[in-house]
């Protein structure tokens, strides 16, 4: 697999999540099969947030301002 330099990326093998080999293949398969999806968007929202926040720090674009919500930071603008 070749991943464009200009890319931001992560992928995570069996090896990284159960380091102590607890899962059979097929117990890891299983997780794939739920999680997957799941992975894709949320590595997806957190790239955007990382995005969002570099444009703020760096005052690049609009003028928004984080504000904490309790949980994390919104993005007013």
């Amino acid at each position: 697999m070749k991943i464009p330099k200009n890319t931001l990326w992560q992928y995570l093998e069996k090896e990284h999540l159960d380091p102590n080999n607890e899962l059979t293949n097929d117990q890891w398969q299983a997780f794939l099969d739920e999680h997957s999806d799941e992975f894709g968007e949320r590595t997806a929202e957190m790239g955007q947030d990382m995005m969002t926040n570099f444009k703020i720090e760096n005052d690049i674009g609009e003028d928004r301002v984080l504000e904490s919500d309790g949980m994390g930071f919104e993005v007013r603008g």
